[in-house]
């Protein structure tokens, strides 16, 4: 007994599937609430240097009204004790005061680096696009994602240009291939070029 099979039926030419729009409506969803976490432990660890930075504050206030005594009390009798006294002071004084000054970078780079800039990036949505990566450090910014068509990169940046958080930043498109040649998607990858040091 033969039978003959029609390869050409429906069954056996089924066409290729693409992302749903429920599944993207899913990823870009939780590609929204990871950038919201990672923007509210950016702004906890912001207020943890901020607490930290008015502890050193204290502690400096202090080192200098004990070196104030010191020096109105002193004596020639014991002044070499007394030195001594003075440039230790004086040496947890220079180590605050230069704690002080790094914690005023951090917070500085922390507040502008990451909160406000993650805060941008989940308000940024765009329909067909979304991200799968971002890298920031100090003033240096790479972003990853997926597009549905390549026109979406574009007008992404562009719209990532116009925001003051980014105005200062000359983001250029680095690289944008197709995912694989039976689908549409197209993988990008956005960076800048300012700084001393340069991506890799």
């Amino acid at each position: 007994m033969h039978q003959q099979i029609n390869l050409y039926q429906p069954v056996f030419n089924k066409p290729l599937k693409v992302f749903s729009s429920p599944v993207l409506l899913q990823i870009c969803a939780t590609a929204f609430l990871l950038l919201l976490l990672v923007a509210s432990h950016a702004r906890w660890a912001l207020a943890g240097m901020k607490t930290t930075a008015q502890e050193l504050e204290y502690q400096l206030r202090d080192l200098n009204i004990r070196l104030g005594s010191l020096e109105a009390d002193f004596s020639p009798s014991d002044s070499k004790a007394i030195d001594l006294q003075v440039d230790a002071l004086r040496k947890h004084i220079d180590q605050r005061k230069h704690l002080l000054h790094r914690f005023d970078q951090l917070a500085q780079q922390s507040h502008v680096g990451f909160a406000s800039r993650f805060e941008v990036l989940a308000q940024l949505q765009t329909p067909g696009l979304w991200l799968d990566g971002v890298t920031i450090s100090d003033q240096q910014l790479k972003i990853s994602g997926i597009a549905l068509e390549q026109k979406l990169v574009p007008v992404y940046l562009k719209r990532l240009k116009k925001h003051s958080t980014f105005a200062g930043m000359t983001l250029e498109t680095v690289s944008m291939a197709r995912m694989k040649n039976t689908q549409p998607q197209i993988r990008f990858v956005l960076r800048n070029n300012d700084g001393d040091s340069a991506w890799p």
